[in-house]
């Protein structure tokens, strides 16, 4: 989700490498749990995107979660 936001739309190869995961499978996987859920979507190009309607709630999340983590 911060390779999206920060990024912009990315293909799969670009987010399994910010991810650093090690198979398609793996991150098809996170990627079904995201789109489910209506946090990113695809596109038609098969590209993934952060939902325009959820960035700003993903920023806040994200934002507050560096912070309990130190």
């Amino acid at each position: 989700v911060r390779a999206l936001l920060a990024g912009g739309p990315s293909g799969t190869t670009d987010l399994q490498e910010a991810a650093g995961l090690a198979s398609t499978g793996q991150l098809y996987h996170h990627l079904r749990s995201l789109t489910h859920s209506g946090l990113v979507e695809q596109d038609g190009r098969g590209s993934y995107r952060v939902a325009p309607r959820v960035v700003v709630p993903a920023l806040v999340l994200l934002t507050a979660a560096a912070d309990i983590a130190g």
